[in-house]
């Protein structure tokens, strides 16, 4: 049933630590009071897309932040030949206050990038069709990015955290003016056990695009009846909550499809 699940789960929801601490502008011992709750941890959020990204990439080469199997990028040809891609990621810690109960509440924002290059291609046998790509080619000129953020709320109680996705955010940019972009979907959500207890529930949001190139960002509130998921060990393999994006990719007479996954699981 589990595995069932999950996997229903995952196709429903296919996406510098060298920085001062004026660009974080964070205030750990912030006392001020919020509904009852004493802030502890505040801290202005980054949203500079190239800020984010050679941060997110700095990470990645110290091995400072351990990436979960959550995130991926996959390209994938009409003939079902499939490569994955470069992805870098961050994470935010955005708000923390304390109640007197000791129950806690914050808020995180997780960014993820993926860089496609003509390499990509070349290595799973895709080549273009005006042979600028030779099969034995490394071309690894960048072509386009892939980016993602969700942010989620959380709250403890009772020893266990329970998390809400809130908004995503994203985008691609290209890179290479030989790429010519299309069809464009974006789905997001949570699946897991609720707070309170019961059986394990999904909750997504589904969205197409379908103009031409113009629109290469999106933007969404997720519904506010949502409901918080354990992220509990003993409740973990129910747990996912994410963003993915995918885009058709056309470069001369080949079209491509490459699906970008940024999630927590």
């Amino acid at each position: 049933m589990k595995k069932i699940f999950k996997s229903a789960l995952a196709v429903a929801l296919l996406s510098v630590s060298v920085l001062s601490s004026q660009v974080f502008a964070a205030d750990s011992l912030n006392t001020e009071k919020d509904n009852g709750a004493e802030i502890i941890y505040s801290a202005n959020e980054i949203t500079d897309v190239d800020i984010l990204y050679d941060k997110a990439v700095q990470e990645e080469k110290n091995q400072s932040i351990k990436k979960t199997g959550g995130i991926k990028g996959v390209l994938k040809d009409e003939k079902g030949n499939q490569t994955d891609t470069k992805t870098y990621h961050t994470t935010q810690k955005l708000k923390e206050k304390k109640y007197k109960d000791g129950r806690v509440e914050g808020e995180y924002a997780v960014t993820t990038f993926a860089d496609v290059t003509n390499q990509d291609l070349d290595r799973a046998s895709i080549l273009a069709s005006d042979g600028s790509i030779g099969k034995d080619g490394k071309d690894d000129t960048l072509g386009f990015k892939a980016y993602s953020t969700f942010y989620y709320s959380y709250t403890t109680s009772g020893g266990s955290e329970f998390r809400k996705i809130t908004r995503v955010t994203g985008g691609w940019t290209r890179l290479d003016g030989t790429y010519t972009f299309g069809k464009r979907t974006i789905n997001y959500g949570s699946s897991g056990i609720p707070q309170g207890g019961g059986l394990a529930i999904s909750q997504a949001e589904y969205n197409t695009i379908d103009l031409p190139d113009i629109s290469l960002t999106f933007d969404y509130t997720a519904p506010t009846s949502w409901k918080y998921i354990s992220r509990s060990t003993t409740d973990s393999s129910w747990y996912t909550v994410g963003v993915n994006q995918s885009i058709v990719l056309k470069r001369s007479s080949s079209t491509w499809t490459f699906s970008f996954a940024n999630n927590d699981v």
